[in-house]
């Protein structure tokens, strides 16, 4: 027999390990080892200990080796992969570490070189494309003993965008396809991964359920049968086994007896209950299908439902915590440990002291997934949105949860909630160099106007299809800012990234208000305020302020708006901006407000001095508009006269402008004309037609200014705060 001697460092063991092919020697020493994204050591592994020791043995003497399931579900080949990269053996002849990759079925290529890169130091950002940065992996790699592997390959060209070892490095690859593991491993054949032997069936579900088996050995040998050998079937056999008694047990006839008596038959009662439900199938998707729903017997229907919407999860290798699942299926800690001891969804090992990480299995999560809650999608995307945002800056929170934030991109609506996605992850994706999704996610933000305006309310306005497209562009170019910034090597420093996240907040809530989603507006219009207070920016926060209480008035709420819009002119006030135009613009809507309350000379006042300041600054856009709720108060509450002299100069003022509102507002002049002069025929001053104090909101709404958005900063991140945060004056609505 031929042995050959390789010597590996390492810095905590001496060991020797002998295969039938190789001895390795390993010698206590330092090194460093590099693992990326390697999973955890698999729980409930068995069966495969021939396989295993045949493919390590392979890679140790420098083959690369393909498996293949030929499409069988619940074999278990990424536990098989798992399970040889965790071996000390592997590990000692692979002494330059282990580069994983969970490719799938749409891999982000550049984003796995990029990770890798960045294990091996290798700075991805000056690499051109995706070739050139496999090239310098490559001779970073060098002569270091490097296993690669390459879990979920569907297709050839993606492997080979992944084949970049030095001379010393193999690569172990899995996939569903066997073409694709035969032309990997050519002129070799792959090995086939076959569902487990009777023997080997029954001798994992011993170790998984071994009371049960060594109460009812016959039964149990025949149920480890009836699971056609895989590993997933068998996993969900023991869980049910093992489960606590009553339920299923006194339903099936033995609830009489006593408690100690029902224990003693729960294994025999639970087996032939298998049995009965697995039967001998010969399609391992039926095996799965039923080894699922008897996995679900004597659930209650709370524990039921909880697993059905835990189909709104991304599943395994994906992860998420227990407090994940108990937000998102609204359920609570004790049915989540039901579904658990199950073995319906498992406990990823992962590092002492890190919050616990649970998974669902791919074909779990598609049983659950046909009848999961809708609204669970809705809360996924709820709790995720919220923990990317709160931990942008934290890189590792998000490698744990960025696979869920991906789905939650997907099933996110075309609406802006995209925009607050896109800004969370843009820091994350550019330093993981996910090139793709920064220009995917880019590209459905910056059309989303176009769907999004044509389905709200009004959307035949040009006007709100042009705000929210502004909000849009005004957003995509902070969070480009902050990818340019974070490429060049600056950070934020803390006064501008509060500003520029209050303006993100800002921007999407404008967005939502040009769609006429007000509680949705008003949610980021109060996450912007804090930021701005905080940040000290007093004219952003008048804005925000403003835009509340015109929200709160569509919504019939004057108090309230009243509220709001008296502490954004006290922020212009404090600001020394009593003579601006956005201050003009405040004083306008209280106008509209008292009006609304029935206080006629404040509402007169304050429309006053709002005209004034307008046309002392020539904003005819403004003026405009303080003219015409200033013919609606006249109208409302006379003298008939004024409305028509106000009404006159907004005919005049919409020439100049060349307003699309000049033939309306002509023809609203011509009424006024003929009223008043019925009024001198008459020979008594005519009241308006309706002076209740909610006339104004309940017929035709005034005109209420409001202002759309702050112009979002658009010079670099590393510019002043003054330069970043220029603002001009919104259009009205």
């Amino acid at each position: 027999m031929k042995f050959h001697s390789i010597f590996i460092v390492d810095s905590k063991h001496a060991a020797t390990y002998t295969l039938s092919e190789a001895k390795i020697t390993v010698i206590s020493a330092t090194t460093v080892s590099i693992f990326s994204a390697l999973p955890p050591v698999p729980q409930g592994f068995g069966g495969r200990d021939e396989l295993v020791r045949a493919t390590i043995e392979h890679l140790v003497l420098g083959k690369n080796v393909a498996l293949s399931s030929g499409g069988v579900p619940g074999i278990g080949m990424t536990t098989i992969a798992t399970s040889i990269a965790h071996s000390p053996v592997t590990q000692a002849r692979f002494d330059g570490g282990i580069l994983w990759a969970t490719v799938g079925q749409h891999p982000d290529i550049g984003a796995v070189l990029a990770r890798w890169a960045t294990a091996l130091g290798v700075n991805f950002r000056s690499a051109k494309d995706d070739m050139a940065l496999a090239r310098a992996i490559t001779g970073a790699i060098g002569t270091r003993r490097i296993l690669i592997i390459l879990d979920d390959v569907w297709s050839m060209a993606d492997a080979q965008a992944l084949q970049c070892g030095g001379l010393n490095c193999c690569t172990l690859l899995t996939s569903n396809y066997r073409a694709v593991a035969r032309e990997f491993v050519e002129p070799d054949s792959p090995r086939i991964v076959r569902e487990l032997s009777a023997s080997a069936a029954h001798e994992m579900l011993k170790s998984l359920a071994p009371a049960a088996c060594a109460a009812e050995h016959e039964l149990s040998v025949q149920a480890a049968h009836a699971t056609a050998g895989l590993p997933l079937a068998l996993r969900l056999l023991a869980g049910y086994l093992n489960a606590p008694v009553p339920g299923d047990v006194i339903t099936a006839g033995v609830g009489s007896a006593s408690f100690a008596a029902v224990t003693a038959r729960v294994p025999h009662v639970r087996l032939t209950t298998a049995l009965g439900r697995l039967g001998t199938h010969d399609h391992s998707n039926t095996t799965l299908q039923q080894a699922i729903a008897l996995s679900l017997t004597g659930l209650s229907a709370q524990t039921l439902r909880a697993f059905y919407d835990l189909g709104a999860f991304v599943p395994a290798p994906a992860t998420f915590t227990r407090e994940a699942a108990i937000a998102v299926t609204h359920t609570n800690a004790a049915t989540i440990d039901q579904l658990i001891a199950r073995n319906l969804i498992d406990v990823v090992p992962g590092k002492t002291g890190t919050v616990e990480q649970l998974s669902i299995h791919a074909v779990i999560a598609g049983v659950a997934r046909v009848r999961r809650d809708p609204k669970t999608v809705a809360r996924h995307r709820a709790h995720y949105v919220a923990q990317v945002t709160a931990n942008r800056d934290n890189l590792t929170v998000i490698d744990d949860i960025y696979p869920q934030v991906e789905h939650a991109w997907a099933s996110t609506p075309d609406e802006p909630l995209l925009l607050e996605m896109a800004w969370s992850t843009r820091l994350y994706q550019a330093k993981r160099g996910m090139l793709k999704a920064m220009a995917s996610w880019s590209s459905r933000c910056k059309e989303m106007p176009f769907i999004a305006s044509s389905t709200a309310p009004n959307s035949s306005s040009d006007d709100r299809g042009i705000e929210l497209m502004d909000a849009v562009q005004r957003t995509m170019e902070l969070i480009d800012d902050v990818e340019l910034s974070s490429r060049e090597g600056y950070e934020l420093i803390p006064a501008i990234n509060l500003n520029t996240q209050a303006a993100v907040m800002f921007n999407i809530g404008s967005a939502y208000d040009s769609l006429g989603r007000r509680d949705q507006a008003l949610d980021y219009y109060a996450r912007a305020w804090p930021l701005q207070e905080e940040a000290g920016d007093e004219a952003a926060l008048a804005i925000t302020l403003n835009n509340i209480g015109s929200i709160y008035y569509e919504m019939n709420l004057p108090g309230k708006a009243l509220d709001y819009l008296k502490l954004s002119m006290k922020c212009r006030e404090h600001l020394g901006d009593n003579g601006s135009s956005h201050f003009g613009q405040t004083l306008n809507n209280l106008g509209v407000i008292y009006t609304n309350l029935g206080l006629a000379k404040e509402a007169a006042a304050h429309f006053t001095r709002s005209l004034n300041i307008h046309i002392q600054l020539g904003d005819y856009a403004s003026e405009a508009t303080t003219r015409a709720n200033l013919a609606k108060f006249h109208h409302l509450r006379g003298p008939l006269q004024d409305a028509v002299v106000h009404m006159a100069r907004l005919v005049e003022l919409d020439k100049l402008t060349a307003s699309p509102e000049l033939n309306r507002h002509h023809t609203k002049l011509l009424k006024l004309q003929n009223e008043l002069d019925a009024e001198i025929v008459r020979g008594s001053p005519a009241i308006g037609v309706d002076t209740s104090p909610g006339s104004m909101v309940s017929s035709t709404p005034g005109n209420l200014v409001i202002h759309k958005t702050p112009e979002a900063p658009r010079s670099s991140l590393r510019k002043s705060l003054a330069d970043r945060f220029k603002r001009t004056a919104t259009k009205s609505q």
